[in-house]
């Protein structure tokens, strides 16, 4: 495996409002555990975060040392369905609480 083919490392995070989301982070380097710079990619309604795979390396590629954080919204993908009517709101605070747990310092980059 070369050193700029990005890596994965999968989770499932519990957020503080007991939902759970299933998250990969990608990366081409395991020095920077802390980025400056992490893109978040949101994808859209029926899809998952598999949407984004095609564009992970080429984002790694030009960001080298930036994080790609995946993940499927509730109820989506691997992500278990919430036990509840889930509206928008409640996606929003999700992301507000997965931005806060995996990516609390440096700059953003929504997708």
């Amino acid at each position: 495996m070369s050193a700029r083919e990005p890596k994965s490392t999968s989770q499932y995070i519990d957020l503080p409002n007991g939902t759970k989301l299933y998250t990969e982070r990608w990366t081409t380097s395991s020095i920077n555990a802390n980025p400056l710079l992490t893109f978040i990619c949101i994808h859209g309604l029926g899809s998952t975060s598999t949407t984004f795979f095609p564009i992970i390396e080429p984002i790694l590629t030009h960001f080298p040392t930036a994080h790609v954080l995946t993940y499927d919204w509730a109820g989506a993908g691997s992500s278990p369905l919430p036990t509840s009517p889930y509206p928008v709101s409640a996606h929003v605070a999700d992301l507000d609480a997965l931005i806060a747990a995996e990516a609390p310092s440096g700059a953003l980059m929504l997708l």
